[in-house]
């Protein structure tokens, strides 16, 4: 340990504590609770963060980690990281602590004295990326780094996030530069200090940091500035050319002219271009944290397919789940039981709008739209989860399917409140388009949903009610009974009403998309073969993803089982699909597998080549798509 230069470090506490207490006015009330937090991040490199949290408490208290992790819609706060922790008071004296058998997110001490004021010293390890805590944890490598202030912090039981005012002093690595919606104060030598914000606000701020950085004010308009923070492994990662940014420009006027304002004055981008740091998104309520690979920027005349998806979707959420947020995900700290009825809501409707933005605002073209729709909801007609299941039961046991078995998953069903819950939104907005011959759409829903509230709160809840009751105001349709419908109870299959409502129809082609092919390679990392021979195979021959009752399915395969040869020749991805697009001839397809230490044969009866997912217009029936993708803001666009 950095023994010397943490007391140097920690012992500016000492004078930042006294220039806090007398700082200009701060969030929150007279009452608020005031914290300071120091955190070291100058071995993030080694995937360690040190912190020290100082607070006022009374002698027999309690303190928290945060157990339910904002954007991540489940209780999977990585305490398991923690790896060191002490309790101090005023006079520097050790204080006992314990957990809490009942609630090991919970730490408590007893005897603080002088004044109650304790200091808490905590150290955590980095880089602990699964998918249970992706874009919540922090991470940290030579050139570059990720701080999550939820993985570095605790804060009193008992006292509403909303009421506990912090500032933060952070120590970066030398030469490292940084890139946050946390507004800076000042560098009190090698300590940048931040501004004062209320606990909630901070855990909603996270930060990029590295060696290769840059920084860049892309948009500014009458409400608010934008900006975009690129922290990469390689500074040849960096975008080269201006015209990258031209996407973003328009995708701040095209939010601005669909949501009728903003409700902050800047909104910051965080992005790391790398390909040690995993493809990434996560919403906040002024900033967004992302993630794409290293080679993102090479081609400055193509954005790249993940970047194009992600950036849009994690922007809508700065209005849709993070300003308005469903009542039940609207809780006083970061303990408290969620209720995640209204996923469908806050990831459905980001995923239509944030296709819908990224479309008008020349992240991807209109034909690209279509085969990212037909790529995703395409898979949806072979989850027979849904035969047993109800699209809300995948909201409110959202964690658990994220956590759950990767074999079956078209039985047990999937986040299908992401997918599904966009289906629904284009149902939603063409049903109001036609019913007023389009003279209103969607778009009316959203101005007057995300425009409404004090713009200056963190939160504004948003219940069901108030959804019903603005969707009646556009047009008269039973909404009550159609989301009822949709959300509770079970079906025998899928039903895409808002693409055949549309004006579109869903088909096959033997032919995949440019779009396809990028997410097979770069997303899944496997061939998908779903609605031929009904299941996926990744580049070393493992399947999984089995259709229930395909003829993969029918001829015995099971996910995990290793593919080593194809037609009586060793197994290649090239050769596996040149045997599935020629089954027509061949009649049948054999693979032989090895499970454990034992060989199996399989003969799959299936004659129809290649298939793949594609949406076309169908003949006669108004293009409601092309309107809905036509820009808002069309003036902006170059």
């Amino acid at each position: 340990m950095k023994t010397n230069h943490l007391i140097r470090t920690f012992g500016i506490l000492a004078l930042l504590i006294l220039s806090f207490a007398f700082a200009s006015p701060t969030p929150g009330t007279a009452s608020s609770t005031k914290m300071l937090i120091v955190v070291d991040a100058t071995d993030l490199p080694r995937k360690l963060l040190r912190s020290q949290i100082t607070f006022n408490t009374s002698d027999d208290a309690a303190v928290l980690y945060p157990k339910w992790w904002p954007g991540h819609h489940g209780p999977v706060g990585a305490v398991g990281n923690i790896a060191g922790l002490t309790f101090t008071d005023s006079n520097d004296k050790t204080l006992e602590w314990e957990r809490d058998w009942q609630n090991i997110y919970r730490f408590s001490w007893v005897g603080a004295t002088g004044k109650s004021r304790v200091n808490a010293n905590l150290t955590y390890i980095c880089n602990q990326q699964t998918a249970n805590t992706e874009g919540c944890d922090s991470y940290g490598y030579p050139q570059i780094g990720i701080i999550n202030w939820n993985t570095v912090v605790l804060y009193p039981e008992g006292i509403p996030i909303r009421d506990i005012v912090v500032q933060v002093k952070l120590l970066l690595p030398k030469d490292w530069q940084y890139g946050s919606a946390l507004p800076f104060d000042q560098v009190n030598g090698d300590t940048l200090v931040f501004k004062p914000v209320t606990f909630e606000e901070l855990i909603d701020m996270p930060l990029i940091c590295g060696l290769n950085f840059s920084t860049v004010k892309y948009a500014t308009t009458k409400m608010a500035d934008y900006y975009l923070h690129i922290a990469a492994d390689d500074e040849d990662f960096l975008p080269k050319d201006e015209s990258v940014y031209t996407a973003f420009k328009n995708l701040a006027y095209e939010a601005e002219a669909l949501f009728g304002r903003t409700h902050f004055k800047e909104y910051h981008f965080l992005l790391t271009v790398s390909d040690l740091l995993s493809l990434n998104g996560l919403e906040h309520r002024n900033s967004s944290l992302n993630g794409v690979r290293g080679d993102a920027f090479k081609d400055p005349s193509e954005y790249d397919k993940y970047l194009g998806y992600v950036m849009p979707h994690e922007f809508v959420h700065a209005w849709c789940g993070k300003y308005r947020r469903p009542v039940g995900m609207d809780t006083p700290d970061y303990q408290m039981t969620k209720n995640m009825d209204m996923l469908w809501v806050y990831e459905g409707l980001t995923t239509y709008l944030g296709g819908v933005l990224g479309t008008r605002s020349g992240f991807q073209s209109f034909e690209e739209n279509l085969d990212g729709w037909a790529l995703f909801w395409g898979r949806h007609f072979n989850q027979q989860g849904r035969s047993w299941r109800s699209l809300r039961d995948t909201q409110v046991a959202n964690y658990t399917i994220r956590k759950g078995s990767k074999s079956w998953g078209f039985l047990r069903r999937n986040q299908d409140y992401y997918d599904e819950g966009a289906m629904i939104w284009l149902e939603f907005d063409t049903r109001i388009r036609s019913a007023t011959g389009g003279r209103k759409s969607l778009d009316d829903f959203c101005f007057q949903i995300f425009s409404k509230g004090d713009p200056n709160a963190h939160t504004v809840p948003l219940e069901l009610g108030e959804v019903i009751s603005v969707l009646q105001e556009l047009a008269d349709e039973p909404w009550a009974n159609l989301i009822d419908q949709k959300m509770n109870h079970t079906e025998d299959s899928f039903r895409p009403e808002g693409i055949t409502r549309s004006g579109y129809a869903f088909t096959f082609t033997d032919k995949e998309s440019n779009l396809w092919k990028y997410w097979e390679e770069i997303y899944w990392e496997a061939q998908l073969y779903h609605k031929s021979v009904g299941l996926t195979a990744n580049v070393d021959g493992v399947i999984g993803g089995v259709v229930p009752d395909g003829p993969a399915d029918q001829a015995g395969l099971y996910d995990g089982v290793k593919i080593i040869g194809v037609n009586g020749k060793t197994y290649s991805p090239d050769r596996l699909e040149r045997a599935v697009r020629n089954t027509p001839s061949a009649g049948k397809l054999t693979l032989l597998t090895l499970n454990g230490d034992t060989y199996y044969e399989y003969k799959i009866d299936y004659n129809g080549g290649l298939r793949y997912d594609k949406l076309i217009p169908v003949k006669g029936e108004r293009d409601l798509l092309k309107k809905i993708m036509k820009p808002k803001a069309s003036k902006w666009l170059k």
